[in-house]
């Protein structure tokens, strides 16, 4: 990531912001077991919205972005709750300074992430436990991640999402945090 190396960000922090980076739009490729066949609403969203350019939008492609107009509501769906998900299920569990950015990178979610769907409350910004990120949208590792919401709650076995954030802002601060989020943002905007 040439933003992190241009602007002195080494060590740990450094680290994070690429890590970031990285794992931030795995979410778009969420898989949702519907009745035996696998859907991909964030694809299917974006698919809607695209016009088509020679042979895209193609069924059975990656996208991250739309080539066209807005596509409508997504149903308050998060992809990045689900990138979240997906990195807190990872080896990187402990990094929660990438975790907080992967969530934050479009201002949407920072904080106390909400069910949004009152007929299934466990849906956590659209995301429910289940759902699945395929092997080939992930960094590392040659299986898919099933989704767990429950990872962001806390439990004997794991913190709690308050209780990362609380620890971030402490040893960070709420204006490097803001300005990471921001890096991290730009970051994928120049990928775009």
């Amino acid at each position: 990531m040439d933003l992190v190396g241009r602007l002195a960000l080494n060590g740990t922090v450094g680290e994070s912001v690429i890590r970031a980076a990285r794992w931030h739009d795995v979410g778009k490729a969420l898989e949702r077991d519907r009745n035996g066949t696998f859907t991909r609403p964030f694809q299917e969203y974006l698919r809607r919205g695209g016009t088509a350019v020679g042979p895209h939008p193609r069924g059975n492609a990656l996208y991250a972005k739309s080539n066209g107009r807005k596509p409508g509501d997504t149903s308050g769906f998060r992809h990045e709750m689900a990138s979240l998900l997906a990195f807190l299920q990872s080896k990187h569990v402990d990094d929660d300074l990438a975790a907080f950015l992967i969530l934050a990178h479009h201002g949407k979610v920072r904080l106390l992430p909400e069910a949004w769907d009152d007929d299934d409350p466990v849906d956590l910004c659209g995301v429910r436990d289940g759902d699945r990120i395929p092997a080939a949208a992930l960094p590392v590792g040659n299986n898919p991640i099933v989704l767990n919401t429950k990872i962001v709650l806390p439990s004997r076995q794991h913190r709690g999402w308050q209780e990362r954030v609380h620890k971030l802002l402490k040893k960070h601060g709420p204006f490097l945090l803001a300005y990471l989020e921001g890096l991290v943002r730009v970051a994928d905007w120049r990928a775009s």
